[in-house]
This record gives structure tokens, sequence and C-alpha cells, in this order.
């Protein structure tokens, strides 16, 4: 069998079930365990410049324990995840609580999200997906969507949501208070914590 088809399959498990570093960690492993061009190979199937994973390896090398690393969310700097948005966080305060997770939120500057590699890795693709066809239904769409998968590996998950959501919903002074809510130091309005609240 190809190896190149064993280690898609591989990094198509991983991907989902490890946080960034873990996977690049990994990634870098299995790289260092390869004999010369692993690093091209490991990059082309995982998705992950050879840059990363170099600094994977570098790492590995130096014996950098590996720690349990908070949830880390990237979202754009406006929008219904904008970084001045509340109603977003407070239900992601809840998902903290209720899995005892500390979630990082770094947002992109305003204006750049054109650095966002998602919209280059994900939105092409899915419109390739679906050119030429009549969108003529809510379940077309999402199935279009679903039957995604880019070249790198990233698969696109999609499903129709049958809640029902409440417009004009807003999130009060107090309630905002009440999120817990960690600024990091470097442009605090963009980057934060949000830690589970002892309840």
């Amino acid at each position: 069998m190809d190896n190149t088809i064993c280690y898609k399959d591989y990094f198509l498990a991983l991907r989902p079930r490890l946080g960034e570093r873990e996977f690049r960690l990994v990634s870098s492993a299995l790289a260092m365990n390869l004999p010369r061009g692993g690093v091209s190979l490991v990059a082309a199937m995982s998705g992950l410049s050879r840059i990363t994973i170099y600094s994977g390896i570098r790492e590995l090398e130096n014996d950098t324990p590996v720690t349990s690393s908070p949830a880390r969310q990237r979202k754009d700097g406006g929008g219904s995840n904008g970084s001045r948005n509340r109603l977003w966080k407070a239900p992601l305060q809840k998902f903290a609580d209720e899995a005892c997770l500390n979630i990082c939120v770094c947002h992109f500057p305003p204006g750049t999200s054109k650095w966002n590699k998602i919209e280059h890795r994900m939105f092409s693709v899915i419109s390739m997906n679906w050119r030429g066809r009549p969108l003529t239904s809510v379940e077309v769409i999402v199935s279009l969507i679903a039957a995604t998968t880019t070249t790198t590996l990233l698969k696109i998950k999609a499903e129709q949501s049958s809640s029902e959501y409440v417009c004009g919903k807003k999130v009060s002074d107090d309630e905002l208070q009440k999120l817990n809510i960690i600024r990091a130091d470097f442009h605090p309005e963009w980057n934060y914590g949000i830690r589970p609240r002892v309840l």
C-alpha cells in the first residue's frame, strides 16, 4: 500500500482530536523518524508548513515538556464573533463552565481577515465544490458543504440546526461582568482567555 495513503488517513484521524501544538509535535516526531524527505512528506500529508514542522522538531530536541494548553479559538475581528461582540462570549463562558476548560481566544485585528487561513483553505474549496449546481434548498446547501474535502486533508463538516434563535438578544453590563475573562498583556482587546467559573 502506498505510504502516502496511510499517512493521509493517519493525519485525518488525528487532526480533529489534537490541539495545534500537540498536532505539530506528533507530526514533527513522525518526520524525525522518517528517512530523508520525511519533513516534506509530512508537510504535504498534514497540511502543516515545513517551517512549522522544523520548529516542532527543535521543540522535541530541546525536551520541552508538553503541557496541556488551553483550547484555542482564532476568530475574525468583526462579525457575529467579533472582538467587541458580547453575545458570543456568554455561550463560550457557559461551554467553558460545563467542560471545565480554559479557552484562549485570539481575534485577527479588524480588516485583516485575509490573514485567516481558513478563509483561503475552506471557503474557496466549498465554492468550487458547489459551482454550477442550483442551491435549491437548505438540505442541498448543507450536503454540498459536507461533501467538501481539501487537498490538505481539511474535511468540512456541516449539519442543519433545528434550533430557534431569538432575534435582538442582548448581553447586559451585569452579565458581561460575570464572565470570567482574563485579558492578555498584548492587545487585550483582541487576545483573552475565558476560564471556567467556580459555581
